[in-house]
């Protein structure tokens, strides 16, 4: 088998994406591209398995955001009331969620590289 450099893999996977996105069938995309089946099939659940882990970490970083603003939310209706207190333990809080946000690993675009998450 040879290996085909990851370059032209990546160009190659990013034009089927194309396609895909254009409605076209692994049919139509094998002889678009001028590749084999396999080629095409191992690109789609190549491309399938990216976009499952950028939805799984785009809402995984979402999840955490959705807490800070409701803590944000908390906190400008604790201060309208003029607790002092609420506000230190509150912005304490929103401290906290701040860094465990600051250290999710969200991959931002979607990239198409060989890289394992």
């Amino acid at each position: 088998m040879v290996r085909v450099p990851a370059k032209v893999t990546n160009e190659r996977r990013e034009q089927v994406w194309f396609l895909m996105l254009k409605g076209n069938n692994p049919q139509s995309i094998i002889k678009a591209l001028g590749t084999t089946r396999a080629v095409v099939y191992n690109d789609i659940k190549f491309l399938t398995n990216k976009s499952k882990q950028y939805i799984y970490d785009l809402g995984k970083g979402l999840h955490v955001l959705a807490y800070t603003r409701a803590i944000e939310g908390i906190s400008l209706a604790l201060s309208a009331q003029g607790s002092r207190e609420a506000e230190v333990r509150l912005s304490e809080t929103n401290e906290r969620m701040q860094r465990i946000y600051n250290a999710t690993n969200v991959k931002w675009p979607l990239s198409f590289g060989n890289r394992r998450s």
